[in-house]
């Protein structure tokens, strides 16, 4: 309400639109600052869980692959020579 108040008067002249067309800048700049600090943020946020997730993936397959490796090693070799003829 003060705002429309403060920025509405209806004779300033020389010094006084100055200080409105100022504030007027300044308080346009504030909500345009903010909005893209909120969206550098959120983006931030969004970036640091998908990279958590990709992260998450990565040891588990890795986990994945170095279980099957060390059963892979476990396991008797069969050869040809130990398989008899019929």
């Amino acid at each position: 309400m003060q705002f429309s108040s403060v920025t509405a008067s209806p004779a300033v002249s020389g010094l006084a639109t100055m200080s409105n067309y100022f504030f007027t800048t300044a308080v346009c700049m504030l909500v345009v600052m903010t909005l893209a600090y909120l969206w550098y943020t959120i983006g931030s946020v969004r970036l640091s869980q998908r990279v958590a997730v990709e992260r998450a993936r990565s040891r588990s397959l890795a986990q994945k692959q170095a279980k099957q490796a060390r059963q892979v090693k476990l396991q008797p070799a069969v050869t040809m020579a130990a398989v008899s003829p019929p």
